[in-house]
């Protein structure tokens, strides 16, 4: 039989592990960049992006805005550190815009501006 020291001391481990994992899992993060339709991207497909992402941003607990002038975007983002982060690497790798310049970026974020948008968006080409 085990003595109550090691009991003891495995519920402090556990304690402690799943108090760091609930930490990482509210961990937030944020960015804000801006970039331009690839000339060869029809302006039609923009509505295709916004589905996409507000149906991915949805299961990623990923919240923002994305807004467009018929040419630039610009778009906020911000939810768990890693899939903003695997987000981030997918849009510079996305070849329907050019110009990807990310212009502010955050993982301290503590409160979500978006809370209930999966993807806010404003057209103001139209």
């Amino acid at each position: 039989m085990r003595s109550l020291g090691f009991i003891s001391e495995w519920v402090l481990w556990y304690y402690a592990f799943l108090t760091k994992a609930i930490a990482m899992e509210n961990q937030l993060s944020n960015f804000l960049y801006t970039s331009r339709l690839a000339p060869h991207f029809p302006l039609t497909g923009v509505a295709q992006i916004v589905k996409q992402a507000r149906e991915l941003n949805a299961i990623r607990g990923i919240t923002g805005i994305l807004m467009f002038d018929g040419e630039n975007f610009s778009q906020y983002i911000e939810g768990p550190t890693d899939a903003i982060r695997a987000l981030e690497k997918s849009l510079i790798a996305d070849d329907r815009h050019t110009n990807f310049d990310v212009r502010a970026k955050s993982d301290d974020l503590t409160l979500r501006r978006f809370k209930s948008w999966s993807m806010g968006f404003v057209d103001s080409g139209e």
